[in-house]
């Protein structure tokens, strides 16, 4: 080799090194999601039952209810006013307790949008199917974007996940809810119900996870965890953007891509406020059907981000200075409008007695923004405290269901699907079968569905509410997300924490409450029960051992000080 050559391999070598080091890319097979057909085989092996089972019975059983589940995003206990909000009255979205059964101690199975709701239309641990995070459509593809958005962007309170092996772009289209997966929607229309969905769907954003395509007749909403409320220069909304990266994106992507807003898969424009369109349709659609069964659900997006509030709402809360926590406000009031627009709807429709409405959030509150505080409880949105878990969650089923009943045992939004699958579940006459057996992990009352080697977690909450079931839905209650698990047995709550945040000097962390003395999850009582402690462990591996693998990686860390000490989730 010659002095020059030498040279230039000396200076060039380097650089073409690093270019190649930033640009290689990050993608790799190993995240492609292959369709599990012998779960598919399975769930249409049993909706033909259902539909067998229908059919032999003439349609829906006399006293079937028409059901209607209305979820809030992102809505806290502490902004409803039947849990003690003192910021807005929510009367509307009181009354359906007030009227029927408010559970004091409901939560979530993961304090996030998407694999919460996952978990809510199956009545399954949304883990065992691998819907472990939110769906994603983008991943840093090489180390140079890594870099960017670690170094030259400001995510906080997230933090990039270090450079990992990612999906392929092709990859992302498979994030969602799995074919072989039984759905509430697909369930109910099996046993000859009518079908609708009007809001945020945030179960798979490609054309393959459409509502349409998953029990429903009908669908208008938007596919993405977010869309802007109202066109951005409407002069009777209120915009109140907030100092934080997600936020920042939300208003960059307006109603672009999968936060475009749809009817029946093909893009509408819309400029009414959505809360008060998505009531609208669901006011029209309980008119059309109220002769007949059938199940509404409206998962609106309020009070979901980007803040957006109509200014006649906005303007009656005065009373509140901040204008991020204003706007929110009064985002919450709007819902309670619509909410009210809908019971009206039943009731003029003469069908309320027939009606079984559930009213439930997603998952905490968002204290990160500073717009809520989730009132005593700790730790909010994305975490495993009981601030990010807890949710409001009522029913009412007038005639079934006395008025003004609390429940205050442990209970989860996945126990809405085995409620309603009871419910609506043919009569004897037409009885699908025995139940298989759901195996060690599932409680006493879960769906009994004859569904081979598909465990039931949900339970049917109405004996216990009704007090003809004794004891409690559930004997333990699970949560997992990445490096981040959590138990609770009666009032004991454990959670683990093994590893996997940017916080290396953190390692593994075990905190045990007594939520019973101790709701705001102040106390850590590891040290002095350890023995408590080792069996809420076993436990928690013996759930553990019965999950699925994620079906896709997270893409970010989110951190959150609780009573002085950081902890780290994964999105």
């Amino acid at each position: 080799m010659s002095p020059r050559l030498r040279r230039r391999v000396f200076i060039f070598g380097p650089i073409l090194a690093l270019i190649v080091y930033l640009f290689w890319p990050l993608s790799t097979r190993a995240w492609d999601i292959s369709p599990d057909e012998e779960a598919r085989a399975e769930k249409e092996r049993l909706l033909a039952d259902q539909r067998a089972a229908s059919v032999r019975a003439g349609g829906p059983r006399a006293g079937a209810p028409r059901v209607i589940l209305i979820v809030a995003d992102d809505l806290g206990q502490a902004d409803v006013g039947l849990y003690g909000s003192p910021w807005v009255p929510t009367p509307n979205i009181d009354s359906i307790g007030r009227e029927g059964v408010t559970f004091t101690d409901a939560t979530c199975t993961t304090a996030i949008c998407a694999p919460s709701r996952a978990s809510m239309l199956t009545g399954r641990y949304q883990q065992r199917f691998g819907f472990e995070l939110q769906p994603h459509d983008q991943y840093a593809r090489n180390r140079l974007e890594y870099t960017v958005f670690r170094y030259f962007i400001d995510t906080s309170p997230m933090v990039p996940i270090s450079p990992a092996p990612v999906p392929r772009a092709s990859a992302l289209a498979d994030q969602g809810i799995p074919a072989g997966e039984l759905m509430l929607p697909e369930l109910l229309s099996a046993r000859g119900y009518a079908t609708a969905a009007f809001g945020k769907w945030h179960l798979g954003y490609d054309e393959q996870f459409s509502p349409l395509r998953r029990g429903f007749d009908e669908h208008y909403g938007f596919y993405e965890a977010f869309s802007i409320y109202a066109p951005l220069d409407d002069p009777f909304i209120v915009n109140t953007p907030v100092d934080d990266f997600s936020d920042r994106h939300m208003w960059s992507r307006e109603r672009k891509g999968a936060s475009a807003v749809v009817h029946n898969d093909a893009v509408v424009e819309e400029d009414r406020y959505l809360t008060f369109r998505f009531a609208d349709l669901a006011v029209d659609y309980i008119t059309r059907h109220a002769d007949r069964p059938f199940f509404l659900f409206l998962p609106f997006s309020a009070p979901h981000t980007p803040l957006q509030a109509p200014r006649s709402y906005y303007d009656r809360l005065a009373h509140i200075e901040d204008p991020a926590r204003r706007t929110y406000y009064a985002m919450v009031a709007a819902l309670d409008d619509a909410v009210g627009d809908i019971l009206a709807a039943v009731d003029d429709a003469g069908i309320t007695e027939s009606t079984l409405i559930v009213f439930a959030s997603d998952n905490g509150g968002v204290t990160y923004l500073g717009v809520t505080d989730n009132g005593p409880l700790s730790g909010g949105k994305f975490s495993t405290f009981q601030g990010g878990l807890s949710v409001p969650m009522m029913m009412r089923w007038p005639g079934t269901i006395p008025q003004g009943l609390e429940y205050d045992a442990p209970v989860s939004l996945m126990d809405i699907f085995a409620t309603v699958e009871a419910a609506t579940r043919p009569g004897p006459a037409a009885d699908p079968g025995p139940a298989a057996d759901p195996g060690p992990a599932a409680d006493p009352g879960a769906a009994p569905l004859n569904s081979a080697g598909r465990t039931w977690d949900g339970v049917d909450l109405l004996p216990f509410v009704l007090g003809t079931t004794d004891g409690e839905p559930h004997a333990a209650l699970f949560w997992r997300s990445i490096y981040n698990s959590a138990v609770r047995r009666g009032p004991w709550k454990l959670i683990v924490q093994v590893g996997g945040s940017p916080d290396a000097e953190a390692g593994d962390r075990e905190f045990l409450f007594n939520l019973e003395i101790d709701p705001g999850e102040s106390e850590n009582l590891a040290g002095s029960h350890p023995e408590l402690v080792a069996e809420l462990r076993a436990l928690l591996r013996q759930w553990a051992s019965e999950l699925s693998e994620p079906l896709w990686p997270p893409v970010m860390h989110f951190w959150m000080d609780v009573w002085g000490v950081r902890h780290w989730f994964a999105i």
